[in-house]
């Protein structure tokens, strides 16, 4: 059996041994294969089988889910965040760029990022953080295990990430109410419905700066996008996906030695 969570090669520059061939034909020959997105699905597998499986992650719902609560636009600072490791694969070096140019119109905002650092590219953010004269707008948060203390300090969450196989953390953010921005592309289109429950920005940081402008400037659409984000969210919740996970398990041992024997 096998689970994929990750592109491996296209997000990270994994190299597969002996080679990714291999590795796919292994994967496809699986009694049932689970991936957490259709669009990993197809990075590995040719053609549609009954042993493939799509099974998005499932998150544990705040409280703030279970009261279905929208987040009120904020009347003063606006906290924005990334939540992940601070690492390339991540940009947060793009979000520091669209950060810089939108306090230029909303000045009025914080920057912030949760997660461990790769330390040689941390020490590029902060010559770039240096070079905008942002010292005092963003601020580095070490990884934390508690969601509350990250999605109820922030307003807006972004996701910079070139190739998301999923974004966990853009449905907790949805959880929490939060509006939410990413690039398009990945997993992410399966998550965000574009204008209805986030928004989605075309991967380049002026891309990335409108619309947070459009979002932090529009009381309504502030409002409506967390509204539809906490509705998306009850689709991704933690006994969907164990259930779905038990029905795969039954599925493949039942049907095992069928498979075997062709």
């Amino acid at each position: 059996m096998a689970y994929q969570r990750e592109f491996g090669d296209l997000g990270f520059g994994f190299k597969y041994y002996p080679n990714r061939e291999k590795i796919a034909k292994l994967v496809n020959k699986s009694t049932k294969s689970i991936f957490v997105s259709e669009i990993l699905k197809k990075h590995w597998c040719a053609k549609n089988s009954i042993r493939q499986s799509v099974v998005y992650n499932g998150i544990v719902a705040s409280n703030k889910f279970t009261a279905n609560l929208f987040k009120t636009f904020p009347i003063q600072n606006f906290k924005i965040g990334m939540i992940g490791a601070v690492s390339p694969g991540k940009e947060q070096h793009l979000a520091i760029e669209a950060f810089a140019e939108l306090i230029k119109v909303i000045p009025n905002c914080e920057l912030y990022f949760y997660g461990g650092v790769n330390q040689n590219y941390y020490k590029s953010l902060l010559k770039l953080i240096g070079a905008f004269q942002l010292e005092a707008k963003v601020i580095f948060q070490p990884f934390t295990k508690d969601k509350n203390q990250i999605y109820e300090n922030l307003d807006l969450v972004i996701s910079c990430t070139k190739l998301e196989a999923f974004g966990r953390t853009i449905v907790e953010a949805m959880d929490y109410g939060i509006p939410v921005i990413a690039n398009s592309a990945g997993g992410v289109l399966e998550i965000i419905d574009n204008n209805l429950n986030g928004l989605l920005y075309n991967g380049t940081a002026e891309g990335l700066k409108n619309e947070m402008v459009k979002v932090l400037t529009d009381k309504n659409l502030y409002e409506s996008l967390s509204l539809n984000g906490l509705r998306k969210a009850k689709f991704f919740g933690v006994e969907t996906y164990v259930n779905s996970i038990d029905t795969i398990l039954y599925e493949a041992s039942i049907n095992k030695n069928k498979f075997e024997n062709k």
